[in-house]
């Protein structure tokens, strides 16, 4: 919890979207995003995009996250 709050607070103009999001199966899906944000700290404006397969058990809860840059 400690990276995410010192990373939220350096990027806290963050602006994530998806341009895709689809199952996989009846246990994953997955999304391709994209993100920007401005570092606070130094102005620098960060610009990421990737993709992420999100795996679920029977009951719905997350059993891992698998997030790739591209």
């Amino acid at each position: 919890m400690a990276a995410f709050r010192c990373y939220f607070a350096e990027y806290s103009d963050q602006h994530a979207e998806d341009s895709l999001i689809e199952p996989l199966s009846a246990t994953a899906a997955r999304s391709i995003w994209r993100l920007t944000a401005t570092s606070t700290i130094t102005g620098k404006r960060l610009q990421r995009q990737g993709e992420e397969t999100i795996t679920f058990n029977e009951d719905g809860r997350i059993l891992s996250v698998d997030v790739t840059d591209s």
